[in-house]
């Protein structure tokens, strides 16, 4: 089932993840109401959340979480879609300083992308936080399925892996990178650098099934992948990379730049959307959020 979801500017990333949560408040007629529900994404200032309940703009509750209770209150920014019992709300927390998904979220600067996105967990004490890849990061990551980083909790370097639902130990799915992951040489002169790779990912596009693709090469810029599927150049997609069924995912907004069909697929190339340009033509616009089973 696929829901449509107003986009609107964010000061960190939108991880896809389910996390049980509770809200209570009172109703338009002043009955008090505790309806738990689900989250379908979350941010460092709030989320997109399911509860089986009528709520209006502005209005305030209280929101607690299932798996730690923690509680804190936040504000309805509007209704993104869904029907009865599932209908998504677009929430912001009061306290803005409040750590209520106890993830580590790094501040978007609007400035250069990075190479790719992922939620990371600490395997000492299971910390979580949102890492921005360069390439030489991800290149660690791909081969090792892991990779070193400083952990604020433990005051120490810790290893990290891609953070799964179910908090089991899973591999991202990725195919083994082609030697060293050198970069391309291009025949033409470009802002940044390739890299090539066979990280999968997946790509969504507003009224479309998700498709999960292999990437053939990444930059801060953008991406090339193959697609059985002929995407219109010019398309607005969101893509998550190094995509992993069951794990916490990061789509970032991106466009279809060109498309060349070879050998009864598509080979398609992606730019990132800008930081700029995403305040300016992403406001407002739907985007795709798809009920976990």
């Amino acid at each position: 089932m696929v829901w449509p979801l107003a986009m609107t500017l964010r000061s960190s990333d939108r991880v896809q993840v389910t996390i049980p949560i509770a809200g209570a408040g009172a109703d338009p007629e002043g009955m008090p109401f505790e309806v738990s529900g689900r989250t379908v994404a979350i941010s460092r200032n709030g989320g997109a959340i399911v509860l089986n309940q009528r709520l209006s703009a502005q209005q305030e509750i209280t929101l607690r979480r299932l798996d730690t209770g923690k509680e804190t209150r936040a504000r309805v920014l509007n209704r993104l879609g869904g029907q009865a019992p599932e209908t998504i709300y677009g929430i912001t927390f009061v306290n803005p300083a409040v750590d209520f998904w106890e993830v580590d979220f790094p501040q978007l600067s609007g400035t250069e992308e990075p190479l790719a996105r992922l939620l990371l967990r600490c395997v000492v004490c299971g910390g979580l936080t949102v890492a921005h890849f360069d390439e030489i990061e991800l290149q660690v990551f791909v081969q090792n399925h892991e990779i070193s980083r400083f952990c604020k909790p433990c005051s120490a370097t810790t290893i990290w892996r891609q953070a799964s639902l179910n908090d089991k130990a899973q591999k991202p799915a990725v195919q083994a990178p082609t030697a060293g992951l050198p970069p391309i040489k291009p025949h033409e002169k470009r802002k940044h650098n390739r890299v090539r790779t066979n990280v999968q990912a997946c790509v969504r596009q507003l009224g479309l099934p998700d498709e999960i693709v292999v990437c053939e090469n990444l930059s801060r810029g953008g991406l090339c992948f193959r697609s059985s599927r002929r995407f219109a150049q010019g398309a607005e997609i969101e893509v998550a990379l190094s995509y992993s069924e069951g794990s916490a995912n990061i789509f970032v907004p991106a466009r279809i730049v060109h498309v060349m069909e070879s050998h009864g697929s598509f080979r398609c190339g992606v730019a990132y959307v800008p930081a700029m340009e995403k305040r300016r033509e992403y406001d407002g616009r739907p985007c795709v959020v798809t009920r976990d089973p």
